[in-house]
């Protein structure tokens, strides 16, 4: 794993953005095009919004989502809608988006990603990971009934999970997904979250999910802590 620490959330925010940027320039150098896997919630804001800033070739960069509510991509808790009012529309609108809410049956919903993402045999140039102060991450939630279908399934690249907290129906990218990352960022604020992660970092345990994460990905992963 590499560390980068930072003494404030602007110096935090451009380098997360910056880093992002050169990886997908590179990509698109590469292999004529890249893949930016992203979170919701309100972490990630101030860095998207300086992403969508950058003069990349955004036509040639598929964004898509790590975990969705299921609910409409009109509902304010929609992750669609929360990267679509901060990175897409704010300059990034020439991106290629793949969303997950499919359907309103969350089962023909999780079915539906799955066939289509094997059939799509997408590598990500990037995941930009968040986690909560629980040690969940995507939406691989410590109490879910479903987290080991999230955390072992070796084939299904998301899942149905249950949240602790509304909306509690969510749509979680798997952990053998992760497999499919060149790299995975892992942007960390506050005191609460950096107890949590440095606690995740001895061993896996379902109690926190993201210590799976990183037993398993070590070499890919990046870690931006700001207290």
């Amino acid at each position: 794993m590499r560390f980068f620490k930072y003494n404030s959330l602007e110096n935090w925010s451009n380098d997360i953005c910056e880093q992002i940027a050169m990886i997908l320039a590179s990509d698109i150098r590469k292999y004529g095009r890249s893949v930016l896997a992203l979170s919701g919630g309100s972490s990630p804001k101030a860095y998207l919004e300086k992403l969508a800033s950058y003069c990349l070739p955004w036509d040639k960069v598929l964004v898509t989502l790590i975990d969705e509510r299921h609910v409409a991509v009109s509902d304010s808790h929609s992750n669609q809608r929360f990267i679509f009012e901060h990175f897409i529309d704010n300059g990034a609108g020439a991106v290629t988006f793949h969303g997950l809410y499919r359907d309103e049956n969350i089962i023909q919903n999780i079915e539906l990603l799955n066939r289509n993402m094997i059939l799509s045999d997408l590598t990500y140039s990037v995941i930009v990971l968040g986690m909560g102060t629980d040690g969940h991450c995507a939406s691989l939630f410590p109490h879910s009934p479903a987290l080991d279908e999230g955390l072992f399934d070796p084939v299904n690249l998301y899942s149905h999970q249950i949240a602790p907290t509304f909306p509690e129906n969510r749509i979680s990218m798997n952990l053998c997904a992760f497999e499919q990352a060149r790299h995975i960022f892992i942007p960390i604020s506050g005191f609460d979250k950096l107890k949590t992660f440095g606690q995740a970092m001895n061993k896996p345990t379902k109690s926190m999910p993201i210590s799976f994460i990183l037993s398993s990905f070590k070499d890919k992963i990046s870690v931006f802590e700001c207290e």
